[in-house]
């Protein structure tokens, strides 16, 4: 593999990589001992792009474009075959990639040099964007590279032997074509193509990906079928692009045995360097090429004390996990939360923070700990009407719902309303037989106020106090508990606030005040509500000192 040792090569001349690039040529020799290598293919699609295709955008260069040593790497994969069938080894690739790295050239001209490339009739290949104005996007970027006058291609263009129509780029020699689509369960049914590139396909449902791969891979033996995902790393939210991220570093770091699927992923290894300019090829490995990484990190810089801007950057410039482009959190920061491993025993005193709902929202206890040590604890029960369970619920909430049932850190409440006295009660039941001591309870009073009640009349209604959810009440709670979690000082004890955590999304007013949000109905974050007025609660009894040193 000649480009696999010129990349080798750029990388002991000081080429930084990140550690999963590591990992991913680090795999090349294991393929090299166990089956054949055949640069037949590979070779021809590189030829074609280097000799037909020409930049439409950012380039006076009159000549055709010039693959960078890691997209030849990236073609090369397709060379891999069985010894005795010669069927293509690698079907799968997942290309993780910051922006600006010139993925949407890279995907038209490769989608063109497939549909081009050899005899077979019907080779036709599929280009999955996200919305219809990517669509419309990717398809100029191919339109034009068949009409460019500077190319050979230019004259089959003439010739009606290649042409573009309404997304879609007809070749008849072969019968084949690009088919360039926004992101539709319903178009991508019943699809055959040699090749599918998904496109930022963080946002794609999985009946999409799955429907496309059962319709194409098997009526694909002697042509071969693969698929590419190309993406930033922009939204995480436990959805596909989670379990397909998940398992790629699975099989990156030995976990998973999977030789069809070739994850490359380029990232910064630590959010520290997203302030070293040197580092940022980890990321966006032409960065020196086709931009100025000064730029991106003034950028960054610019961002700073907005999390909606700096998650943005982080997410889709260096590709650190995020739960949303305005999420408060970092992925790796929620993973990091829920496997500390804090002493909390030895503390008896707590804080509570409860947000109560009617219907269609969780009502949520949280029980917070401040440790001698400075760490903090947080666990949560919540409640929710059977009826809204069995009845509001879609069948991937219930599904979601039943995990955290099974595993008893959310109850379902017979009848369609919450029954306040009923959480009253678990709540007192659960602080006496743990022998807890509660120094106040916080919360929201509109769906409380007999809940809270109750709490006055058993502790006192000196211990009882009311939460406005607001920017003057909660962007401080909100700011203190991004820091703690930040700082690895937080232990997320059950998975309902985890996932809560993930589903939270802030807006930032012009004065860096930040106000907890949502992106969906369903993503709910009730148990984070609680959990923050329980932060809010220990600030308003130790006003008169800093927030555990920070």
């Amino acid at each position: 593999m000649h480009w696999f040792y010129e990349y080798l090569k750029l990388i002991r001349d000081g080429k930084p990589v990140s550690r999963e690039t590591r990992l991913a040529l680090d795999r090349i020799p294991q393929y090299l001992n166990r089956f054949e290598y055949d640069p037949t293919y590979p070779n021809k699609l590189i030829d074609f792009i280097e000799s037909f295709i020409y930049l439409q955008k950012g380039s006076t260069d009159n000549h055709p474009v010039q693959l960078t040593v890691e997209q030849k790497f990236w073609i090369e994969l397709l060379g891999f075959v069985y010894p005795h069938t010669h069927r293509q080894v690698i079907t799968d690739i997942g290309l993780i990639i910051g922006a600006g790295s010139g993925k949407s050239t890279f995907m038209a001209a490769l989608s063109i040099a497939v549909m081009m490339v050899g005899s077979h009739k019907g080779t036709d290949v599929l280009v999955m964007a996200n919305s219809i104005k990517q669509a419309q996007e990717t398809f100029r970027t191919a339109s034009e590279m068949i009409s460019d006058e500077r190319s050979k291609l230019y004259l089959l263009r003439q010739k009606k032997l290649l042409y573009p129509v309404i997304n879609k780029i007809n070749y008849p020699v072969t019968n084949s074509n690009v088919q360039i689509k926004a992101m539709d369960p319903k178009t991508a049914d019943g699809v055959n193509v040699r090749m599918a590139i998904f496109d930022e396909f963080h946002a794609y449902h999985v009946n999409i990906i799955e429907n496309i791969r059962k319709s194409s891979a098997p009526k694909r033996l002697a042509t071969g079928f693969t698929t590419w995902y190309i993406s930033t790393n922009g939204q995480v939210r436990d959805d596909v692009f989670d379990s397909y991220y998940n398992r790629w570093e699975d099989i990156l770091h030995g976990k998973v045995e999977d030789w069809s699927t070739f994850p490359i992923i380029y990232k910064l290894d630590d959010i520290s360097e997203t302030l070293d300019i040197d580092a940022y090829p980890k990321a966006m490995p032409f960065i020196n090429e086709i931009s100025d990484p000064h730029i991106v990190k003034n950028i960054l810089l610019k961002a700073k004390g907005n999390p909606v801007a700096q998650a943005e950057i982080l997410a889709k410039s260096f590709n650190i996990p995020q739960s949303e482009f305005n999420s408060l959190f970092t992925n790796d920061e929620l993973k990091a939360a829920n496997t500390l491993n804090i002493d909390d025993e030895n503390t008896s005193d707590v804080y509570i923070g409860f947000d109560l709902s009617s219907v269609n929202d969780l009502s949520t206890i949280s029980i917070v700990k401040h440790t001698a040590d400075g760490n903090w604890t947080a666990i949560t029960h919540s409640f929710l009407p059977e009826d809204t369970f069995n009845n509001r619920c879609s069948v991937e909430q219930r599904q979601r719902y039943q995990v955290f049932i099974d595993n008893g850190w959310l109850e379902l409440i017979p009848g369609g309303l919450i029954d306040e006295h009923y959480v009253y009660t678990w709540l007192v039941d659960y602080l006496n037989s743990h022998r807890l001591n509660p120094l106040g309870f916080a919360g929201d009073a509109y769906y409380s106020k007999n809940f809270k009640r109750y709490l006055s009349d058993y502790y006192g209604e000196s211990m009882v106090y009311t939460v406005r959810q607001n920017v003057a009440q909660l962007s401080d709670p909100l700011k203190k508990t991004k820091s703690l979690i930040q700082s690895g000082r937080y232990y997320v004890k059950d998975k309902l606030l985890l996932w809560s955590l993930s589903n939270l999304r802030v807006k930032v007013d012009a004065n860096g005040n930040v106000y907890p949000n949502k992106a969906k109905a369903v993503d709910k974050i009730d148990p984070v509500l609680a959990t923050i007025q329980a932060y809010w609660l220990y600030n308003k009894l130790t006003e008169t000192e800093t927030w555990a040193g920070l």
